[in-house]
């Protein structure tokens, strides 16, 4: 992460009161070590991110707040989180949304009804630790243009999508772990043409296309379905996709 990332985050936050709220707080982030949680690595603030397999112990200790990141069910972290009655903040998908439901919609499902509580559905989150990812369209383009080789578009790149920062990203989970209730959708708000968002990082390397012809996308407009709810915590999208992007690139 870079450090205009790291400035970018702690100055949000205090502009919306969060750094003081959360200040001399102990945060527990499980799956830490993982994507989302390299994001929350706030200087200013007592938080403590630990990898999935080495998260149990760290639950038998005192906690204020608890992110539960980890691909795992949240019944420890829960467990946790009633014993200090402490605030937990559970990272679902935008994945739940999926119609007819993925296996990966049914267990993030699973892992909400196990909860009911403060929640967080991720959608595409753009920005440091993307490339190494191998999750989504952007990611695998991005190592084909570093390649020299050309990005592959499927059924001309229709789809649409919408893109979050990790700045961006790390500001929303923060905010609402400390001032929200209820379920949040974490993701942009204008949503991108695949082909678009390919076009654009084609023109940073000089690229070419490779168009195929496949089955159709389970997910053609994979974007939040209640964007409005961050905004009554002061949250919105700082940093525009294709800013989002070059920033991913340039990592």
């Amino acid at each position: 992460m870079q450090k205009r990332d790291t400035e970018f985050i702690t100055e949000k936050l205090h502009d919306l009161g969060v750094m003081d709220k959360l200040a001399g707080k102990r945060i527990l982030v499980t799956g830490g070590t993982g994507f989302v949680g390299r994001w929350l690595d706030v200087e200013g603030l007592d938080i403590t991110r630990v990898g999935e397999r080495e998260y149990s112990d760290y639950l038998l200790l005192e906690w204020d707040y608890i992110i539960h990141a980890a691909p795992v069910m949240p019944i420890q972290s829960i467990e946790c989180a009633i014993e200090n009655n402490a605030n937990l903040l559970l990272i679902s998908s935008g994945a739940v949304y999926d119609n007819p439901p993925t296996k990966d919609a049914e267990r993030k499902d699973e892992y909400e009804r196990m909860h009911m509580g403060l929640t967080a559905r991720l959608f595409t989150i753009a920005g440091y630790g993307a490339r190494e990812r191998n999750r989504y369209a952007i990611d695998t383009w991005i190592r084909q243009a570093i390649a020299g080789k050309p990005l592959t578009i499927w059924n001309d790149g229709l789809s649409n999508r919408t893109y979050i920062h990790g700045a961006d990203m790390a500001v929303w989970l923060l905010t609402i772990l400390a001032n929200g209730s209820g379920v949040y959708d974490v993701g942009g708000i204008e949503p991108v043409r695949m082909r678009d968002v390919a076009m654009h990082i084609a023109q940073h390397f000089g690229a070419s296309f490779d168009h195929k012809d496949g089955p159709l996308d389970a997910r053609p407009g994979y974007a939040p379905k209640q964007p409005m709810r961050a905004s009554e915590l002061g949250l919105e999208i700082w940093t525009s996709w294709r800013e989002a992007i070059d920033k991913t690139i340039e990592e």
